[in-house]
């Protein structure tokens, strides 16, 4: 079995060029998916909030993470979302592994902060989803409901795919066009693992 993660910036098409791999027959698995199943587990949720010092709320009779209060502690210090993401992130990749098991020929997993964290080595081969700034904008304002401020400050703090060298193992799709090229583009990538 070969293991190929998904990645790209924010509004770049991560989740589109999943979709269309799934609808090629092969398993996709999101990190986000897999973190939002584990906040189903109370004894993961309480970790968390005894680690971040907040309190679980109650939502239809389940102990769950206040994110509001989580957020606001993440997003204005940088060492609390570090702190925040040592803890989950290699639960998250335990599960996305665990899911993997016995499939083949091709796994694929959608995981956004991976050479961020440092994950790109787990992997076989990284397809890397690259998108026009001015579209990336006006997606994730779309989808988002976000400002374009907003966008742009998540931006720059996301890894930097145009910049940084990715490694050899890299494959660059680029999600500029029409849907169908973007289909053409990655049914090639695909079929060239094979």
């Amino acid at each position: 079995m070969k293991k190929i993660a998904i990645t790209g910036g924010i509004g770049s098409g991560k989740s589109t060029v999943s979709e269309i791999i799934r609808d090629m027959g092969y398993t996709v698995v999101s990190a986000d998916k897999a973190y939002s199943e584990l906040l189903l587990n109370e004894e993961f949720v309480k970790e968390i909030c005894e680690l971040m010092k907040i309190s679980p709320i109650e939502n239809d009779g389940r102990m769950t993470i206040d994110r509001k209060a989580l957020s606001a502690i993440v997003f204005s210090d940088k060492n609390q979302l570090s702190r925040l993401n040592d803890f989950t992130h290699p639960r998250i990749m335990s599960e996305i592994f665990r899911r993997a098991k016995g499939v083949e020929p091709l796994f694929f997993a959608e995981v956004p902060l991976l050479f961020e964290r440092g994950y790109e080595t787990e992997f076989d081969n990284v397809f890397i989803v690259r998108r026009r700034l001015d579209l990336r904008l006006s997606e994730t304002m779309k989808r988002d409901g976000k400002t374009e401020a907003e966008v742009r400050k998540v931006i720059e703090n996301q890894f930097d795919y145009e910049s940084n060298k990715c490694g050899n193992k890299s494959i660059i799709i680029e999600n500029d066009g029409a849907i169908d090229e973007l289909k053409g583009k990655v049914y090639s990538a695909v079929n060239a693992l094979l």
